[in-house]
């Protein structure tokens, strides 16, 4: 092995399993590697836990996703790049030609444009309303092709505070999912959204949380 590749990847031993640091270690590494092929192969077959490129899952950010799940009592959770990104992976996911979806006048401005232009060009329709028009809401989610609504609480940046308990009441009467993007609180809402929201609404209430952090 000559100094390039020993600078690359020097290693010391990994900490005894009864010895580890009470802060988990950083993993910058784009790669990680395996004893053998066989063990790849079991990897990418579903046959074991690992890590294979960090764009995919790095234990760094797996382990923020399950500390975020846990705190905010869902049974999971994805890290993205950005909030925006963040919104459209949720919307993109379940989203096809000829739905449509509610989003409001109040809305965070790029989850307007990509209903008014980005999601345009793939067949899917937009209905925007105002968060406080509960009858145009009530009309829009008895629509067959409507699929889901998404608001924010408070909403970004006018803090407009919507009936979260009227709006995902009347999507899940008519199988409507319903998203919050739940931005502005963050950390606050963890103990007053997740201990009264969650317990007491989205027990009954089909609800994805879409929440922005800045780590």
């Amino acid at each position: 092995m000559n100094i390039h590749t020993k600078l690359n990847h020097f290693r010391i031993a990994s900490p005894p399993i009864d010895n580890s640091p009470i802060v988990s270690p950083i993993y910058q590494s784009a790669k990680f590697s395996f004893e053998s092929m066989a063990e790849v192969r079991k990897f990418f077959r579903g046959q074991r836990p690992g890590y294979f490129y960090s764009r995919y899952k790095n234990p760094t950010v797996h382990e923020l996703e399950a500390l975020l799940a846990e705190i905010q009592g869902t049974e999971a959770g994805i890290a993205t790049g950005s909030g925006v990104s963040a919104i459209f992976l949720t919307l993109f996911s379940l989203l096809s030609a000829g739905d449509e979806a509610i989003y409001f006048i109040e809305s965070y401005k790029p989850t307007r444009i990509m209903f008014e232009k980005s999601f345009k060009k793939f067949g899917v329709k937009g209905i925007r309303l105002s968060l406080f028009d509960e009858a145009g809401i009530l009309e829009a989610c008895q629509r067959q092709q409507t699929k889901l609504i998404i608001f924010e609480s408070p909403t970004n940046p006018q803090l407009a505070c919507p009936n979260i308990s009227f709006i995902c009441q009347t999507a899940k009467e008519h199988g409507v999912t319903s998203i919050l993007d739940n931005t502005f609180l963050a950390f606050i809402t963890i103990i007053i959204l997740a201990s009264i929201t969650i317990s007491t609404v989205s027990q009954s209430l089909p609800m994805a949380i879409v929440t922005v952090w800045a780590v």
